[in-house]
């Protein structure tokens, strides 16, 4: 994604958020698959997936001590909005 500061190298937290989300979307990964895919460290990944769980946007399952996360209702809504926005943006 563009930004219009010139800072090309750092991404928001928003472009984070949703990759973080789009990585739930098409599986329910472990935090450790998260965390690669989404190139954080654990900290930073257990931050956002507090912030995800707290806001509602994801759940966390825990089978047998293995946590997987899955998107809600309204994280779902959120990669519609936020993909119909860049649509408009791209235009």
């Amino acid at each position: 994604m563009n930004n219009f500061t010139g800072n090309k190298n750092r991404r928001s937290n928003v472009d984070i958020i949703i990759t973080i989300l789009r990585v739930i979307l098409t599986e329910k990964p472990r935090r450790t698959h998260i965390m690669y895919k989404a190139n954080l460290n654990f900290a930073q990944l257990k931050r956002y997936l507090n912030y995800l769980i707290l806001n509602g946007l994801i759940v966390e399952n825990n089978n047998n001590g293995k946590r997987t996360y899955k998107l809600t209702t309204k994280g779902r809504k959120l990669l519609e909005a936020y993909d119909e926005i860049i649509e408009l943006l791209e235009c």
